[in-house]
């Protein structure tokens, strides 16, 4: 176990000087740490006491603004009102006038459309009674047609004897 001590030994003769000087460090470090945790204790209490002012700040304009927002609101409504009543009437006055043009409009259509009708039927009647004629002549080129190629036939008979 010599060697074990031996070692020992030379490693607090070597690390004894060492520890002692961060020892020291360590306990100037601590000092301004204990120093800039009391100014930051310092700084807390001044944010905090800054943030209640805002706070307090702010509570009064959102205040303020919400009462100019009811007062624009209530404004605005009333107009709104006003122009909606107004536009109402517009569009009744607008949509009677309308109805009585589109009536006469209607009845004078109506009107035209049964003369067009009486024509069509006129018309109608026209085309069946030429439909009548025509079918009369083909019926009499078909008996000539018959005729003729009867004629043909006898004639046809007739010449080679």
């Amino acid at each position: 176990m010599g060697a074990v001590e031996d070692s020992r030994k030379v490693l607090q003769d070597f690390l004894a000087p060492e520890l002692r000087e961060i020892k020291v460090r360590l306990d100037v470090l601590e000092k301004r740490v204990d120093g800039v945790d009391r100014k930051i204790d310092v700084l807390d209490m001044k944010v905090d006491k800054l943030g209640e002012s805002l706070n307090g700040r702010v509570d009064l304009v959102g205040a303020s603004l919400n009462d100019k927002i009811e007062s624009v609101s209530a404004s605005l409504n009333e107009k709104i009102e006003s122009v909606s009543a107004s536009l109402n009437s517009k569009i009744e006055s607008v949509s009677a006038s309308l109805n009585g043009k589109i009536e006469s409009v209607s009845a004078s259509l109506n009107g035209k459309i049964e003369g067009l009708a009486e024509k069509v039927e006129l018309l109608d009647r026209r085309s069946e009674q030429r439909h009548d004629v025509v079918m009369m002549a083909l019926n009499r080129l078909t008996d000539y047609t018959e005729v003729l190629q009867r004629l043909a036939r006898l004639e046809g008979q007739r010449a080679p004897q």
